[in-house]
């Protein structure tokens, strides 16, 4: 089997951007271990094939940077989702308490206090932005809340998080606003961390400075962690949250049933997950020479898992481009597989959830009102702008 068709797939082109899926299915039919030469980095886009190399950590490592434009600890030392165990695992346990359903559930209450705030701002009007009224800023006070960071401080972190997302279409080169972005990022979370150390809090910066008291990890390593946690909270959520609203004006027919039916919700959230991915993709770099597919991957070798393909792999799933509300939606891989499976899933779920809960039980009939703009990135899948009108039920 051929490994190469000329310029079929490459993550930096508004081609991807724009509409990736017919792209997708091509590689899964016809180059499931697909080569582009021109980024150096092997593709692997099925589903079976995307869960064997997530759980082959030693052939397949995180070592080397997950992101394809950006070096190794990029956001720095603590980046759990760039370290294999067993510095991965240490990592992991400092903060994994804090980020599951249980630890999260008390943020509920204000979580909805946030959304109904808004929608009733955009009721009042007759719609708005969702994703500058909602998508954006509903994860990104949660995640300072969560954080232990100052709400005020929100709109300059948005600003700092904006540049280090943004990419050139057609070009792997970061543009020098996201490095300044990211160092003043780093800056910014290291002194919130020293303070913590002198005057705790209850919140996730002090129960990692309290891990460098303790000797859980370095007083560098809570740079790459908090940086991680920050971003991974905020983006992705925000893309799930746009995906979502999006995807159910766009299929009238599922949003009725979801009205209707809201004990599907978090099930619909799944399919959301699975039909819309909002991190595209990651790669791993191999340790070892590796076979699929016929195709070997020589040591060192880029290798890119396609999320947003395996999860509309029809090898996996019947109807896998249909987008199903009532789908029972088992083991997509949105968040990653494995050891790596995001740590910030549930909070992602909780949030979209009660997005949707509100919108429909208040707007049940909300539409498109206007130009979409997705975000150009060429990991992120989601929405910079999602103009709705809504009607109150």
């Amino acid at each position: 089997m051929t490994v190469e068709a000329l310029g079929l797939y490459d993550p930096f082109t508004h081609t991807v951007w724009d509409d990736p899926y017919p792209i997708y299915r091509q590689l899964r039919d016809d180059y499931p271990a697909y080569r582009n030469e021109d980024r150096d980095c092997w593709v692997v886009s099925r589903y079976e094939d995307i869960e064997a190399v997530s759980r082959d950590v030693e052939t397949f490592s995180c070592l080397g940077g997950v992101d394809l434009d950006l070096p190794e600890f990029y956001l720095g030392p603590g980046d759990l989702l760039e370290f294999d165990p067993p510095i991965h695992t240490r990592l992991r346990k400092v903060v994994r308490e804090h980020l599951t359903p249980k630890a999260i559930a008390g943020m509920e209450p204000r979580i909805r206090s946030q959304v109904c705030s808004a929608l009733d701002r955009m009721l009042e009007r007759g719609g708005g932005d969702a994703a500058e009224e909602i998508a954006f800023p509903l994860p990104m006070a949660t995640i300072l809340s969560l954080m232990g960071m100052p709400d005020e401080d929100g709109p300059q972190l948005k600003a700092w998080l904006d540049a280090t997302a943004y990419r050139t279409p057609g070009s792997p080169d970061r543009p020098i606003e996201c490095d300044e972005a990211h160092d003043a990022l780093a800056a910014y979370v290291a002194t919130l961390v020293g303070e913590r150390r002198r005057v705790p809090r209850d919140d996730i910066l002090t129960v990692m400075a309290q891990a460098v008291d303790e000797g859980t990890m370095s007083s560098g390593e809570t740079r790459g962690m908090a940086l991680l946690i920050l971003t991974a909270g905020w983006e992705t959520t925000a893309a799930l949250i746009g995906n979502a609203l999006f995807l159910l004006a766009a299929h009238p027919d599922q949003r009725r049933i979801l009205a209707e039916e809201q004990a599907l919700i978090p099930a619909a959230v799944e399919e959301v997950l699975r039909f819309e991915a909002p991190v595209q993709y990651l790669h791993r770099t191999t340790t070892r020479a590796s076979s699929l597919h016929d195709v070997t991957f020589p040591v060192s070798a880029k290798v890119l898992l396609l999320y947003g393909s395996g999860n509309r792999d029809p090898r996996r799933w019947d109807h896998a481009e249909n987008f199903d509300v009532r789908r029972v939606t088992q083991r997509h891989v949105a968040f990653g597989h494995g050891i790596h499976l995001c740590l910030g899933a549930p909070l992602a779920r909780l949030e979209c959830r009660i997005v949707l809960e509100e919108i429909l039980a208040r707007a049940p009939a909300y539409e498109i009102a206007g130009p979409i703009e997705r975000i150009e990135a060429h990991v992120l899948r989601g929405f910079h702008r999602l103009p709705l009108r809504l009607v109150a039920a």
